[in-house]
This record gives structure tokens, C-alpha cells and sequence, in this order.
């Protein structure tokens, strides 16, 4: 699969309130950072970095946030 699909994957888990799913499936994009060769793709990545770290924020694990920031 490719990066945007699992992003897409977790915007959607996001949208339903399943943090778990969501949080594997924006951890999963950030897996292939440095397999991401094309500049078209690596902002989906940084977004995963973001979408992460506000889960990470609500569910009060402010260290964690702060990494993914």
C-alpha cells in the first residue's frame, strides 16, 4: 500500500473516533519516511506526523506529541 492510503486510512478511523485504528494507520506512514522519494508524497508524511501528535494530545500523552511535532 501506499503512504496516502494509509493516511486516508487514518483521517477515516480519525473521523470515526477509533484512536487505536487511527494511530497504527498514521504510525504506518511514518514507517515509510525514509522510503518516500518522491516530493509530491513527503508532505503526506509530515501530515501523519501532525494528525499523530494531535491524537497523542488528546489522549494526554504530551511527550509523545511533542516528538511527533
Amino acid at each position: 500500500m501506499s503512504v496516502s492510503i494509509y493516511y486516508t486510512q487514518g483521517l477515516a478511523y480519525f473521523r470515526l473516533q477509533d484512536v487505536s485504528a487511527a494511530t497504527a494507520a498514521f504510525q504506518k506512514v511514518i514507517g515509510f519516511e525514509d522510503q518516500v522519494t518522491k516530493e509530491d508524497r513527503k508532505p503526506i508524511v509530515y501530515q501523519a506526523h501532525t494528525q499523530l501528535a494531535e491524537l497523542y494530545a488528546s489522549q494526554g500523552k504530551h511527550p509523545e506529541a511533542i516528538r511527533e511535532y
